[in-house]
């Protein structure tokens, strides 16, 4: 058994790709209920967000796993069969490990070293523990993993830096429409992103206003903020007399075609506009684009455009990986010590279960011996299991060490111990 994962992100797919394949929050629960069912599958978490949709699995037969999770992922998301199979990377053991580790870290973000992943993280864990389909393997992982990535992030300046999407999203409104005072700028959104999205407008000197469908919700936050709060029907008029606007919801339709924008790009009688979707599923139709005057960015090209890296960033980068990577092997030396702790644990079960079996057998043809002398017989039958289990038990250890699965899987076949069997009387 071991670790396995299928990872289809913005390395991998592009953007409209991404969308196809991304599980809604509210579906999660029926996806992991759907993975569970598969044969090799054991405990399993999936990881969606915009950069990325991700299984992890502790599995029994890590390549049957994976064509599982490939087929299970098609299936729920009404994908052409074998459609993940160039959109997709997949790893096993150690290597799942570096790679989760990396991802909390925020080292494998579309804009490297943000810190939102960390909380999508946390919530991807909490959901799959909730519904009750990771056990002590995949909690180990999640676990170390959310730890390996506050310790990259407060060894390094990456801590301090609130670098992700939505500071992406502000740094473009900053440089397409220089100074922000007096500007116009609309939010569409009242969630995490949104609330990171505004107050930073809002020092910069920007008009801010907020729309949603639930107004209860956008006057709330604004509120808060100390901002206006507008209907979402309002936006398509909202749209002929801002400078910008930025998108963040979960809508699973596009709420600006256009249709829409064209038109309020002709009552702006040619004042360029900047429309910023941060949407997975976009909130903006892509040929948007194509509209003279109108500067559309989506993810994609947020971010590979619209983060300002340093030198001296890059560095805080490298020197993060190097803090993850170096937690993930301590986290595999205590995976590779599980799987030689679980081996060793049940050949001494079984021994000790022969040891029981012989001697109650022996002890029935043998009469007159009192209880000193079953005890006798008792230790000595003792003595020779453990003296006989001793060398396997150093062996596997050491073979567990140098990570050597190869070894241990062919001590659970030599043992009668592989994935199934059971040790029966003979």
């Amino acid at each position: 058994m071991s670790l396995a994962a299928l990872s289809v992100s913005h390395k991998t797919a592009s953007l409209a790709e991404l969308e196809q394949v991304a599980i809604r929050p509210a579906a999660l629960g029926d996806a992991l209920s759907r993975l569970l069912i598969a044969p090799d599958l054991l405990e399993a978490a999936v990881l969606s967000t915009c950069n990325r949709t991700e299984v992890y699995a502790w599995a029994r037969s890590s390549e049957q796993a994976l064509h599982q999770m490939r087929a299970t992922l098609e299936e729920f998301q009404g994908l052409p069969r074998g459609w993940t199979a160039e959109r997709s990377a997949a790893c096993f053991g150690d290597a799942v490990i570096r790679h989760l580790f990396l991802v909390a870290a925020g080292l494998e973000s579309m804009v490297p070293g943000e810190s939102e992943v960390q909380g999508q993280v946390r919530e991807a864990y909490r959901m799959a523990a909730e519904i009750g389909s990771v056990g002590s393997n995949l909690h180990a992982l999640f676990r170390s993993a959310l730890e390996a990535g506050k310790k990259a992030r407060s060894g390094t300046v990456l801590a301090g830096a609130r670098r992700g999407l939505s500071e992406a999203a502000v740094e473009t409104v900053t440089a397409s429409l220089g100074d922000l005072s007096g500007r116009s700028v609309l939010v569409v959104g009242t969630g995490k992103m949104a609330g990171l999205v505004i107050p930073t407008l809002r020092e910069r000197g920007a008009e801010v206003r907020i729309a949603t469908r639930r107004m209860e919700a956008a006057s709330a936050l604004a509120g808060r903020l100390g901002v206006q709060a507008v209907p979402i029907h309002d936006l398509a008029t909202e749209l002929e007399y801002i400078d910008a606007v930025v998108l963040a919801t979960i809508a699973p339709h596009f709420l600006l075609t256009k249709g829409q924008i064209g038109k309020a790009a002709s009552a702006r009688n040619g004042r360029p506009q900047l429309i910023i979707d941060l949407g997975l599923p976009r909130n903006v139709e892509p040929a948007a684009g194509e509209i003279e005057g109108v500067n559309l960015y989506d993810l994609e090209r947020l971010g590979a455009e619209g983060s300002t890296r340093s030198r001296e960033w890059d560095a805080e980068i490298e020197k993060a990986r190097a803090i993850a990577l170096e937690e993930a092997g301590h986290c595999a030396d205590d995976f590779r010590e599980r799987a030689a702790d679980e081996f060793v644990s049940r050949m001494h079960d079984m021994t000790d279960e022969i040891a029981r079996a012989e001697l109650e057998r022996a002890l029935r043809k043998v009469h007159g011996l009192d209880e000193e002398g079953r005890a006798a017989v008792e230790a000595a039958m003792s003595r020779a299991m453990r003296k006989v289990v001793h060398r396997p038990t150093v062996r596997a250890k050491e073979a567990a060490t140098r990570g050597d699965q190869e070894m241990l899987e062919a001590a659970r076949w030599l043992f009668g111990l592989a994935d199934g069997e059971r040790f029966e009387d003979s």
